[in-house]
């Protein structure tokens, strides 16, 4: 199955896409708003996406916006953030993401999630 890990920390998102493929997922990092727009506006098979809400100065939950604005289907969103975790549950309800986490937070909890939103 494949992700899509929307993550502009070099670092962090080598190292969760590496936990994520000892899990068995294939992961593909986009990291900045544009490769992640280029990634979702193509045809593709994610079956999800984990996506980061700050990516430099544009945001997540912007990306999903304007996607869904041009009418693209999106794979279930897992938000997966170090912002305030308001900020997160807020976020998560106005775009419909499946699930929210806030960095840092256990692989078990990033698998629970992709879990849940590979189950919708």
């Amino acid at each position: 199955m494949n992700i899509l890990l929307v993550e502009d920390d070099v670092a962090l998102g080598e190292v969760t896409a590496e936990l994520l493929m000892t899990e068995g997922y294939a992961v593909k990092i986009a990291p900045t708003f544009e490769h992640a727009l280029d990634d979702l506006s193509e045809p593709h098979k994610y079956c999800a996406v984990l996506l980061d809400l700050q990516l430099g100065r544009a945001r997540g939950d912007t990306l999903v916006r304007q996607l869904r604005r041009s009418g693209k289907t999106l794979p279930p969103v897992v938000i997966f953030s170090a912002q305030p975790i308001g900020e997160l549950r807020n976020t998560a309800a106005e775009i419909g993401a499946v699930a929210f986490l806030q960095k840092p937070c256990r692989i078990a909890q990033i698998m629970s999630a992709i879990k849940r939103a590979i189950a919708r």
